[in-house]
């Protein structure tokens, strides 16, 4: 089965509610987690117990016990990337809890000063002296870490040096002061504690070498929509190819916000970025902040640029909540409506068996705050399929397969806000820690659910049987939609795991006939499409486009516009293709058609230039996943700077961009193997790679 793009919710959804309940389990302490809940006890407890005990509540509560500022934060948010994070013990995590920053700073002092020198000596003086440079002292930033320095050097703590020496060089570029990344960069060189041409001193370095014409600057405040500023927060600068992991400290953008709820970066080159917060539990506590998938900036060299950031409340949901039993053939989700919405999407969702929690749009540009929809169409909705390893059909989450026809899960449901041109405003989604934003969770159940003896075997992970009792089912009763259902979920999820997600068998594609005419629901339909197009049924997949986008429910075409703009591209349909991607590549946030357009345009029109322009002004979101370190655009410069030396280079272009559109692999395979045409190569195989 091929697994589409969904849409990545901001949040897990492994915390639609999150109790604020994490365990300290230290043997070696005197103290216990249930001692110490907020800043008076924090304070209470810290002035009872000895210096040994006292470091380790330091270290537990304030520095969260990790060398690395970010690790200090609950939860990090972000466009790629968002969730629950730890503070860095194997044991458990210690609840976060407000805490005055004169208070915080008093014990981050006394533990540099007089703690035993090692990883949270580090962390104290990094947490320190982001505070400092945030407030605009960089003077008292550079104090503090050069202290902690002293004391880790006469302890022989290389370790810990060299990842503090990191802090202070990111510190010195953020805070504007590229002279000192340059002599800090020398002196760890001559030290050999590093290398200039290691990242991220590469980054930092180019950027303090930058005269002030070329360096970037990005400043913003956070704050909550009633004004009330989110201060020392974690804000992070995140380049394409860190956007599919959680934030490290060798990252080169960091800096956090002060009491005005400020940041500033100075220092930036040019380039595309997403920006990512870290924060306390309490300060995302009821509220969101409206970031969308693939979500970038692109900073222009010289550039000042202005990143505000505003958490709006969690939209609060009223039906169906806390466990609530849906009886008869129909559901209705209601919530309550938010100042400026267009419209509303949600989503479902489940948790199976091993905690894994699974989510999928069920219907989106939804007029009113309330949603009534069949019962079966929650059954129609599947789930993306996961499983533990390639060859083992077992490993499959059954769970994910038998979806909302399963009477043992809970299911879970969250919505979402937009305005009229299509902007993210808010969604329910979120953590909500008190006893007001906790009272109604949304969690329901479907009454009249019953395991069949073929859902008891697929449970039991005994796919085989599972799929033969399914078709035995099916044949006795050919309106078995459950049955048939299930034969396509199973057939589709051993293509996925046991053949390495090969096209889809001719089997599966019979019984999506079956299926779409028994319902015709645009979910099989597309499921039908893939099939098509995977076996190159052009006839067929013409009319099953055609059914889809008459169909009012499927209105995000954008994925199978772009699908199927490739699929005519094959057939040598090319400005049909490359009209219909001019219209689809502007509306998809991640361009991710834009090289087969680029591939179009050039091919249809030999025109370098602009197809240059085209790249340029829709840049590729999605080549990091594909470990794609260069553009569509450096790729295209590279084509016109040696088109520009050679009057035939066109020629050439335009017949290996033949060979690619018309699908003649032999003669690209057999091209690549001898060529030492180094751009034109270098543009093809990532075409390839794409496709």
């Amino acid at each position: 089965m091929k697994i589409k793009h969904l849409f990545l919710l901001a949040f897990l959804a492994s915390v639609i509610i999150t109790a604020a309940v994490l365990i300290l389990d230290r043997k070696e302490a005197a103290i216990t987690a249930a001692a110490v809940t907020d800043q008076v006890s924090f304070q209470q407890t810290a002035g009872s117990v000895s210096d040994e005990d006292k470091w380790e509540l330091i270290s537990t509560y304030i520095i969260r016990s990790s060398p690395s500022w970010v690790h200090s934060y609950d939860v990090e948010i972000g466009p790629g990337h968002s969730g629950v994070r730890g503070g860095g013990h194997s044991d458990g995590e210690a609840a976060s809890f407000p805490m005055d920053w004169t208070i915080k700073q008093h014990y981050l002092e006394d533990y540099v000063q007089h703690a035993p020198a090692g990883t949270e000596v580090v962390g104290a003086a990094i947490l320190l002296a982001y505070h400092a440079a945030a407030e605009g002292d960089f003077k008292q930033a550079e104090a503090f870490l050069s202290q902690a320095r002293k004391r880790l050097t006469f302890f022989g703590y290389a370790y810990g040096e060299q990842q503090l020496m990191l802090e202070w060089v990111k510190l010195a570029m953020a805070s504007g002061h590229p002279q000192r990344v340059q002599s800090l960069i020398k002196s760890l060189v001559k030290e050999e504690q590093t290398s200039a041409s290691n990242a991220p001193y590469q980054t930092l370095l180019e950027a303090a070498k930058l005269p002030p014409t070329r360096s970037s600057t990005v400043t913003g405040v956070i704050k909550r929509s009633d004004g009330t500023p989110i201060t020392d927060a974690g804000v992070y600068l995140r380049q394409k190819g860190d956007a599919n992991h959680s934030v490290v400290n060798e990252e080169p953008y960091q800096t956090m916000t002060n009491s005005k709820g400020e940041f500033t970066f100075h220092g930036v080159l040019p380039g595309s970025y997403q920006l990512n917060l870290g924060l306390r539990l309490d300060q995302v506590d009821g509220w969101s902040w409206q970031i969308e998938n693939d979500t970038w900036i692109d900073i222009q060299a010289g550039e000042r640029r202005e990143l505000n950031v505003e958490f709006q409340p969690l939209i609060q949901q009223t039906s169906p909540v806390n466990n609530e039993v849906i009886h008869g053939d129909t559901m209705t989700f209601a919530w309550e409506p938010v100042a400026g919405a267009a419209y509303y999407n949600v989503n479902i969702g489940l948790r199976t068996g091993k905690g894994d929690s699974m989510n999928v749009l069920l219907k989106d540009r939804i007029a009113s705050a309330s949603l009534r929809v069949p019962i079966e169409e929650l059954y129609d909705t599947p789930i993306t399929i996961s499983f533990g390893k390639i060859g083992d059909w077992s490993s499959v989450e059954t769970e994910s397969l038998l979806g909302f026809e399963n009477p043992q899960v809970h299911f879970h449901w969250n919505v979402e806000a937009f305005d009229r041109n299509g902007h993210f405003i808010s969604r329910s989604n979120g953590y909500r820690l008190d006893e007001e934003n906790a009272a109604a969770l949304p969690l329901f159940k479907l009454a009249g659910l019953t395991l069949t003896p073929a859902d008891q075997l697929l449970l039991d992970h005994k796919m085989e049987e599972a799929l033969r009792a399914y078709k035995r089912s099916y044949e006795e009763n050919r309106s078995d939609l459950h049955s048939l259902r299930m034969i396509i979920r199973l057939l589709q999820s051993k293509a996925t795991v046991m053949e390495g997600g090969k096209p889809s068998s001719a089997e599966t594609g019979s019984y999506l006939q079956q299926m779409t005419a028994l319902n015709p629901d645009h979910r099989y339909l597309e499921q039908l499409f893939d099939y098509y197009n995977e076996h190159r049924k052009w006839s067929q997949l013409d009319q099953v486009y055609r059914k889809i986008t008459a169909d009012p429910a499927a209105s995000d075409l954008i994925y199978l516009e772009s699908e199927y703009a490739e699929a005519i591209a094959r057939q040598g349909r090319y400005e049909e293709a490359e009209m219909l991607l001019a219209r689809n590549v502007p509306r998809d946030a991640s361009h991710r058609s834009i090289g087969l357009y680029a591939a179009l345009h050039l091919y249809l029109h030999a025109d370098l230039a602009g197809t240059l322009e085209l790249v340029r002004r829709y840049p590729d979101r999605t080549l990091y996943i594909y470990e794609i370190n260069h553009s569509w655009e450096e790729l295209l410069s590279q084509l016109a700077a040696k088109a520009e030396q050679n009057s035939a280079y066109a020629r050439e272009i335009h017949e290996k961009l033949g060979w690619f559109l018309g699908g003649k692999e032999q003669d690209i395979h057999a091209w690549l193997q001898t060529t030492r045409d180094t751009p034109l190569k270098a543009f093809i195989e990532t075409l390839q790679k794409v496709k």
